[in-house]
């Protein structure tokens, strides 16, 4: 199983690839759900703007975030190869316009460590799961001083045995294990769609770079779309599911 995931700014064409990707993937395929969160409140953008009111903002990214969790965890469930519209992303939305302090309560939500496998240190708040974490880190870096010969895929930073039965199943089901795609901006995408905050360029450089702070911070793998080109881009990705998974691309 495969999950897929193209993030970044708004108004960077992660929609167009979307649609541009389709007739290339056997996957299903997911598409941003911010909009449909924000017909069910019968919301208009100034009843969630940041600047006027940042509660409604709060709501927003933290029903956004919840509702990508579960469409993730339905998924697994299914055993099903997906593609989805945005990962993170309401994460960084509330640091850059409300603020840290906001988003660190996104870091409580329901099913994220799972999600993304957040390091230790976001979660000194939560004993239980600090405590349950720290003994399986201590344990494998006592494994790895002993066992570091064995076969065995190691992750870049905690060294983990990803494929060690005592952690594969409750530590190795999360994004880590996915394909990440961040967007970049340009200015030739910026379109204002008249229900998201509109694009403003330096607004959307700061939101990629807090994003890839974060996928860093969580030790997150991904691929920078850099590229402007429409075929460049949908090259670009399938290329890198070929990589994991043949079958996943519809070759012509």
């Amino acid at each position: 199983m495969t999950h897929i995931y193209i993030c970044g700014a708004h108004s960077t064409g992660k929609t167009t690839l979307m649609h541009d990707l389709k007739p290339h993937l056997r996957v299903k395929s997911i598409e941003e759900v911010a909009r449909e969160i924000i017909r069910e409140h019968g919301w208009s953008r100034n009843d969630f703007a940041p600047n006027i009111n940042p509660h409604n903002f709060e709501i927003l990214n933290a029903e956004i975030l919840q509702k990508q969790i579960l469409l993730s965890e339905e998924y697994d469930t299914l055993h099903m190869d997906a593609i989805f519209e945005r990962c993170l992303d309401a994460l960084i939305y509330v640091e850059l316009y409300i603020g840290h302090v906001i988003k660190s309560k996104l870091y409580n939500t329901p099913g994220l460590h799972k999600w993304i496998l957040r390091p230790i240190t976001e979660y000194r708040n939560d004993c239980s799961y600090y405590m349950n974490f720290r003994s399986h880190l201590l344990m494998h870096i006592k494994h790895r001083i002993k066992y570091e010969h064995q076969d065995g895929i190691w992750e870049k930073v905690w060294g983990f045995r990803t494929n060690h039965p005592k952690l594969k199943n409750k530590y190795s089901n999360g994004m880590r294990q996915a394909l990440v795609f961040l967007v970049f901006p340009h200015p030739e995408c910026a379109v204002d769609d008249g229900v998201r905050v509109p694009p403003d360029s330096e607004e959307q450089a700061r939101f990629t770079q807090l994003l890839e702070d974060e996928l860093r911070t969580n030790f997150i793998p991904y691929h920078k779309i850099t590229m402007l080109d429409r075929m460049q881009r949908v090259d670009f990705v399938l290329d890198k599911v070929r990589q994991i998974k043949q079958d996943l691309v519809i070759d012509a």
